[in-house]
């Protein structure tokens, strides 16, 4: 039904023959459409991939004049056309249409000339003023941000390669994955590189959300494509490829292409970007769908042109860096995760802690249990006393501790928390590596939290790490559940979240209620 107050504006968005319908929307005083995917700018225009929608008039207006349109973008290769008839013509700055073709309403399209890059967010998509009689619209058409999905968001399906080395992992998971209401998606493919089992490395997945009629909201998953290509380890370009396959093959397309690139040890790898829960700095700056976190190791940090596109979609950023340069691998996985939690919060921050590891040991030392195997049948096996010794005590780990609680003190100020936000994890490290599996690198999905059993030592017949992490956890409403994971993730310097990888739909999408802040 026409609007008797207002120009009504109303469309749809075909992307490779799927119809998605688009509705005005009118945020901080501005109209405008969503465009799912960035309105084709990364895509060739085609006869399946453009933005049509219709302009109807107010009865008492289609008399008194024309329908005046002016036409502002940013991006030389967009066009806006209207149809007349069975053919679309352009409108180049300015147009004037006939009040006679009011009466059915005005069909117009925006497409692409060529692929290019899509537009910054906020400041981009492009400006229609429509004018006719009294009346006069402004209509901002603006694309679809990719936004990452946090811990905290439903997960309903988990990805993991499965082959010789992960298989018993693989068993367990499964049956995890079905209680906490989701499904295991295991990647299966011919390889000589048995050995890259980082599936959480390989690909970065988010969505694309846009408003629809009814207050629904239209979720598209993508991704970010695998650049580890070129890395000097192990062969990684199988499971980068193998990965995006898989997805493709369900409908899950690439948000944007991404080249690899050499001597960039492991600081590319998806492990090093993750996403907060809603946010608000102590600045007053507010991330209401999240802020996107990597760690840096000195001069090396994530990917310019991966930082460079979320720069760009700019409701999760500016990116917040991590100091890991005191890790291995450099990951900002290992150092933070979010968990959900059943308070006012809603949830709280993970982070390893060489301290409490070493107060754990020192306290079995006390009680008599100072041989108590630690990593028992393991090769590493050892005592807590040994353990004690060589590493809880090493000027490394009082170093990397003071670096913990450096990167504490950084996500309270950049993230709005407190203390009592953070819950520590009893890890130690050796040479930058997780000498106990990092309990901080386990996998949240829906409630549940998937934690790398630690093999501490034994006291009354209970792991001292592992009570240590329940007591912390289970209080927030957290289901536990504990694998050795040694083989094989750990014993080749990695842990649950980083041989996983969760596709989300997140809980909060409506980003363009943020439209226009600063």
């Amino acid at each position: 039904m026409t609007d008797i107050s207002r120009i009504l504006i109303y469309g749809d968005f075909l992307h490779n023959g799927t119809k998605v319908e688009c509705h005005d929307q009118k945020q901080n005083g501005q109209r405008f459409l969503v465009a799912p995917r960035c309105l084709s700018l990364e895509e060739p225009r085609t006869s399946t991939n453009s933005l049509t929608f219709r302009v109807e008039v107010p009865p008492n207006e289609l008399s008194k004049s024309n329908l005046d349109v002016f036409f502002a973008h940013t991006s030389p290769h967009v066009t806006l056309e209207y149809r007349e008839g069975k053919e679309w013509r352009p409108v180049n700055v300015q147009a004037t249409l006939s009040a006679y073709g009011l009466r059915d309403g005005f069909a117009f399209r925006f497409a692409a000339t060529r692929a290019a890059s899509p537009p910054q967010y906020g400041n981009s998509g492009f400006t229609l003023r429509l004018e006719c009689g009294s009346l006069s619209e402004t209509l901002r058409v603006v694309p679809a941000p990719f936004l990452l999905a946090s811990s905290l968001d439903p997960c309903f399906e988990v990805m993991v390669v499965k082959n010789p080395l992960t298989e018993k992992f693989v068993a367990d998971l499964d049956e995890i994955v079905f209680k906490a209401g989701a499904r295991l998606f295991p990647l299966e493919f011919a390889s000589d590189a048995v050995e890259d089992v980082w599936m959480q490395d390989c690909i970065e997945i988010g969505t694309y959300s846009a408003p629809e009629m009814d207050a629904d909201i239209h979720t598209d998953a993508a991704f970010l494509p695998g650049i580890r290509g070129l890395h000097d380890g192990i062969n990684t370009k199988s499971l980068d490829a193998e990965a995006v396959k898989a997805l493709e093959k369900r409908g899950i397309r690439p948000a944007t292409a991404l080249t690899p690139r050499p001597h960039t040890r492991w600081i590319d790898w998806y492990g090093n970007l993750e996403v907060s829960p809603p946010v608000k700095s102590k600045s007053g700056k507010n991330f209401p769908l999240g802020r996107v976190l990597y760690g840096k190791q000195n001069a090396l940090a994530m990917h310019p042109d991966v930082l460079a596109f979320l720069e760009r979609q700019g409701i999760q950023t500016p990116a917040l860096a991590v100091d890991t340069s005191w890790l291995t691998i450099g990951h900002v996985d290992e150092v933070i995760n979010f968990v959900p939690a059943r308070d006012r919060k809603r949830f709280r921050v993970l982070l390893p802690s060489p301290a409490l590891a070493t107060h754990l040991l020192e306290q079995a030392a006390q009680h008599g249990h100072a041989d108590a195997p630690v990593f028992a049948g393991k090769k590493k096996q050892t005592t807590a006393a040994t353990l004690l010794e060589t590493i809880g005590r090493s000027e490394e780990s009082r170093k990397i501790q003071a670096a913990v609680d450096a990167t504490q003190a950084q996500l309270k100020e950049e993230l709005g928390l407190d203390d009592a936000d953070f819950v520590t994890m009893p890890v130690l490290f050796e040479e930058g590596l997780a000498v106990i599996p990092n309990g901080v690198n386990g996998l949240v999905v829906n409630g549940h939290y998937i934690v790398p059993a630690p093999c501490g030592a034994t006291v009354a017949g209970k792991d001292i790490f592992e009570e240590a992490i329940r007591t912390r956890l289970v209080k927030l409403g957290l289901k536990l559940h504990f694998l050795d994971i040694w083989e094989p993730y750990h014993s080749r310097s990695g842990e649950i979240h980083c041989g996983t990888n969760a596709i989300r739909r997140p809980k909060r999408n409506d980003w363009w209620k943020y439209w226009g802040e600063k």
